[in-house]
């Protein structure tokens, strides 16, 4: 009895550490993300930056027209 709840004990200790390292990763794959974002913003080709600036205006534009439409 007392050997099994041992055994019960290590394989909960090991699920915290798996969520533990999945925390992490997710972490890490935020930062990469965030990173990849202030790399394009400080780009120094000025095209590339306008470009970025007109998606954004053209995804407002859009949106604006489908609430016109709703209403």
């Amino acid at each position: 009895m007392k050997k099994k709840k041992m055994k019960k004990k290590k394989k909960k200790k090991k699920k915290k550490m798996m969520m533990m390292m999945m925390m992490m990763m997710m972490m890490m794959m935020m930062m990469m993300m965030m990173m990849m974002m202030m790399m394009m913003m400080n780009m120094k080709n000025k095209n590339n930056n306008d470009k970025i600036i007109m998606m954004v205006r053209r995804r407002r534009k859009r949106k604006k027209k489908k609430v016109m439409m709703m209403i």
